[in-house]
């Protein structure tokens, strides 16, 4: 009951390469700003506004006049800046894991 297969033992002792770590890292990272981007320029348009409009309003005229386009509008800087980050940091975190699991 306690032994591991030969399998297991295999999935277990599979280390990331750098350039494994580095992509993973990049493509979760874009992920998050593609998820975020929407959420983002809402927040941005509801603090730039003199007078306060209700977030539902601020939605309805991103909408109105940009359409679907509107929520992502800065997405590629967003990108470009986040992705090599997460890409950096993830590759990072698990050199130095390794490092000291060894």
């Amino acid at each position: 009951m306690g032994s591991r297969s030969d399998n297991d033992n295999k999935i277990a002792n599979n280390k990331l390469t750098t350039i494994q770590a580095l992509s993973g890292g990049i493509i979760a990272g874009g992920c998050s700003v593609i998820v975020s981007n929407p959420f983002d320029v809402v927040k941005t348009k509801c603090q730039s506004l003199v007078n306060s409009l209700p977030t539902k309003n601020v939605i309805h005229n991103i909408y109105n006049t940009q359409g679907i386009a509107g929520f992502f509008s800065g997405l590629l800087p967003r990108f470009l800046k986040v992705a090599p980050g997460q890409g950096f940091l993830f590759s990072v975190y698990h050199n130095v894991y390794n490092y000291l699991d060894d």
